[in-house]
């Protein structure tokens, strides 16, 4: 998933340690194949930034606007006791929230030695969906990102102890001494759950708790299942129209009618998932086409239109699956 990002091994390898748990994030693609059809407040009242200005970054002169490949000129070497923010041009679209997820174009360099160490395309080609959260980047990263708006040129110094894996060792051969130097553009950010308006939902459809962190909870009433795709929407948001040809953000949980048991979350993951509508089974389709960002959604899908009588995975033949969805963002 990563690969695209770049367009030599060693860049390959430099961000490959850059985006922590890599292979989780990987996995939790992977084990979507069970949905695929191959397969309250304000973001400003939620958002603290973790990373501030400093000499080190204000340091770092960048040349380039937004949207155009940067260069960053600076003193090696260079380095920070902890992560330093500096954006260089602010954008007004909505605020990187914890726990969204990000897409942005990246120019990277070593802070010891000033060399270079990787850089996207900028034209769109690379962009790939990143959730703004320590289990699935490095804490550098999240700090570079969180709570900047989109459209923002940003330029961070990323100290050295926010450069490690989830075992505490320097990524990417890094020797827990040096720095890297980003200059980035923030091209889109998600909300990190539903904040629509709430809504009353239909009788006779399975009953939606929201834990403090907006995880749903399911319960199946004791009656048969129905026997036509059931939808309702509990949030009504107000941000864009998720089409037929669209890529999707979505937080979910999945369970089966039949005894009301979690096949597949990604709030497990603590990751959103971020898919081409067309992928999904048809039922999953149907239920988010036409639906806005910022809405959370209740979809009963019977057989025909997901699994049919053969199942799939740990799901059963004949199931009838119920989705609960958070619509966090969709570009076309």
């Amino acid at each position: 998933m990563l690969d695209s990002f770049i367009t030599t091994r060693d860049e390959l390898h430099f961000l490959r340690g850059i985006v922590r748990r890599t292979i989780g994030i990987i996995a939790g693609v992977a084990l979507i194949a069970g949905l695929t059809a191959c397969s309250s407040g304000s973001a400003a009242d939620q958002c603290t930034s973790l990373a501030s200005e400093g000499s080190a970054v204000q340091s770092v002169k960048v040349t380039g606007e937004f949207g155009e490949k940067p260069t960053a000129d600076f003193t090696a070497p260079l380095s920070a006791e902890s992560t330093e923010r500096m954006i260089l041009s602010k954008g007004d679209g909505n605020l990187a929230v914890p726990n969204g997820t990000i897409q942005a174009d990246f120019t990277f360099y070593n802070g010891t030695t000033g060399e270079q160490l990787g850089q996207t395309a900028y034209d769109g080609s690379t962009l790939n969906p990143l959730p703004l959260n320590d289990d699935n980047m490095i804490h550098g990263m999240v700090a570079a990102f969180q709570c900047a708006p989109v459209g923002s040129q940003i330029v961070a110094v990323m100290a050295p102890n926010d450069l490690l894996d989830p075992s505490g060792n320097p990524i990417a051969g890094l020797d827990g001494k040096t720095s890297i130097v980003i200059v980035a553009d923030l091209v889109s950010a998600s909300i990190s759950r539903a904040n629509g308006k709430d809504q009353t939902a239909p009788d006779g459809l399975p009953k939606v708790v929201l834990d403090p962190n907006g995880v749903p909870g399911i319960t199946i009433p004791s009656t048969d299942a129905p026997k036509d795709l059931k939808v309702a929407v509990l949030k009504k948001g107000d941000g864009a129209v998720v089409t037929a040809d669209s890529t999707v953000t979505v937080h979910y949980t999945g369970v089966t009618w039949i005894d009301g048991k979690v096949f597949d979350s990604s709030w497990a993951k603590n990751t959103p998932l971020t898919l081409q509508l067309s992928n999904f089974v048809p039922g999953f389709q149907q239920a988010l086409e036409g639906q806005t960002v910022g809405s959370q959604i209740l979809a009963v899908i019977p057989p025909d239109l997901a699994y049919g009588e053969n199942g799939q995975g740990t799901i059963p033949g004949g199931a009838t699956l119920v989705f609960v969805v958070d619509i966090l963002a969709t570009t076309p």
